[in-house]
């Protein structure tokens, strides 16, 4: 009975000094995150003709106050040649967005990003 307790005292001080748990797993064995992905598409319209507009900054809020306010941007990304961007690792499910054309136009608008998932959303200005 003494051995038996005197090796379980050696087993959680090893444990406990170690900080080994029940469900411990190596990085390799980690389960990945729950992240999505939102990709945007910004269009100008410009005499009945629809393209690309390169150059538009797009912010993405978590909270519809910080977008009212500008304040607390999560993330931020400015469209390329195409008029694409994209927004990797995505926590939140509902995301506030505020587009800006190089001419300063404003568009905003709100997407659901639920887990695992990839959400398209375009925003047209007219010129």
């Amino acid at each position: 009975m003494n051995a038996r307790f005197t090796l379980l005292s050696v087993v959680f001080a090893l444990c406990f000094s170690s900080g080994c748990s029940g469900d411990d797993l190596s990085d390799a064995e980690a389960p990945p995150k729950n992240y999505a992905t939102l990709n945007a598409l910004v269009e100008v319209e410009k005499n009945n003709v629809i393209g690309p507009l390169a150059g538009a900054k797009i912010y993405l809020f978590e909270e519809e106050f910080y977008q009212e306010q500008f304040t607390n941007v999560a993330f931020e990304g400015t469209t390329d040649a195409l008029g694409k961007a994209k927004f990797f690792t995505l926590e939140k499910n509902l995301y506030y967005i505020t587009v800006v054309a190089p001419d300063g136009q404003q568009k905003t608008t709100q997407e659901d990003t639920p887990a695992r998932s990839i959400t398209n959303f375009y925003v047209r200005f007219k010129q």
